[in-house]
């Protein structure tokens, strides 16, 4: 998770709905409370950027995979980590992978072993919007920030990042 720092009294109050408050104001403006961005923070719980995972509350034990060889039970099988697997060592677990570039999320690419990475570029031009190309890996990733403004016109910096909608303040999960 990216930020924020929740107290003890954050677990008692999951059934209220977390204010925010304003910084500043920037393109990441107009925000609705419970919604958070550079100009606006997160008061009791962690901001969350649009389609990160806030959590699980309880681990599983599992036998995890080593390599994509173990994993043909599934279709294209590959063996990774995603943190929504919830397993209590960080085991990687078998995975269908994936055929084609719109099977990965935004700024990513399916790579020949079914596996999705972040898209090669050479300039910025070859990145999606709120993405840029990173001399260092040669891969788009999303635009570093620390105002919405620098995200362009209706971008907002969450967590330092640049993303297409403002996060939410989310409870961690019990």
């Amino acid at each position: 998770m990216d930020s924020g720092s929740t107290g003890a009294a954050d677990a008692g109050s999951a059934g209220s709905k977390d204010t925010a408050t304003a910084a500043d104001s920037g393109s990441g403006g107009g925000l609705k409370p419970g919604q958070c961005a550079s100009e606006q923070k997160c008061k009791q719980w962690p901001c969350k950027a649009p389609g990160d995972f806030i959590g699980c509350g309880i681990c599983m034990k599992v036998k995890g995979c080593q390599a994509d060889s173990e994993c043909s039970n599934k279709p294209n099988g590959i063996c990774i980590y995603k943190k929504s697997d919830c397993t209590c060592g960080g085991e990687k677990l078998c995975h269908t992978g994936c055929t084609k570039d719109a099977e990965c999320k935004l700024g990513q690419m399916c790579d020949a072993d079914h596996h999705c990475k972040p898209k090669k570029c050479k300039k910025g031009s070859d990145c999606p919007n709120l993405f840029a190309c990173y001399a260092a890996s040669k891969t788009c990733l999303r635009k570093n920030c620390k105002k919405s403004k620098e995200c362009g016109a209706g971008g907002y910096c969450v967590n330092a990042k640049c993303h297409a909608a403002p996060g939410n303040c989310t409870p961690l999960p019990p």
